[in-house]
C-alpha cells in the first residue's frame, strides 16, 4: 500500500470519484471526499468472514444505488485501526468522528491536492 499505511486492517482518508451512468448529474461524477474500511467488520461479523472493502463517500448523489459502476480512489493517508466497538450505535458515533477528522485533513492543502490526481482523469 506504501508508505502512508500500515498493514490493514484499517480506516483511511481518501479522495473517490464515481463513474455514473450519462443520465446521473454531472456533480455525481465528480471528485469526492471518503473513508475507507479495509477489514474485518469485527463488530458486526462473528469473525471468520473474509475481509471486505467498504467506502463511504461524502457527497449524496442523486440515485441510491450504483452497484456495477466504477470507482476510483486514491489514498491519501492512514485515519485509524480497526476495532471492535460495543454495538452498532457506539460504531456510528465513531464512523461519524472519523468522517469529521477526515473532512478537515482532507481540506489541507496537501491532501487537496490529491483531488486533482491524474488518476481521475475521464477514461473512454
Amino acid at each position: 500500500m506504501g508508505p502512508c499505511c500500515p498493514p490493514p486492517p484499517w480506516w483511511l482518508r481518501r479522495w473517490a470519484q464515481l463513474e455514473p451512468p450519462g443520465s446521473w448529474p454531472a456533480a455525481d461524477g465528480g471528485v469526492h471526499k471518503m473513508v475507507m474500511n479495509v477489514g474485518s467488520r469485527p463488530t458486526v461479523n462473528a469473525g471468520d468472514e473474509a475481509p471486505t472493502v467498504e467506502v463511504h463517500v461524502l457527497h449524496a448523489y442523486s440515485q441510491e444505488e450504483f452497484y456495477g459502476a466504477a470507482l476510483r480512489v486514491v489514498v491519501v493517508g492512514f485515519l485509524r485501526p480497526e476495532m471492535r466497538f460495543g454495538g452498532l450505535g457506539d460504531l456510528l458515533a465513531r464512523i461519524r468522528a472519523d468522517i469529521g477528522v477526515a473532512r478537515a485533513q482532507l481540506d489541507d492543502p496537501a491532501h487537496a491536492a490529491h483531488a486533482h490526481s491524474e488518476w481521475f482523469a475521464r477514461r473512454v
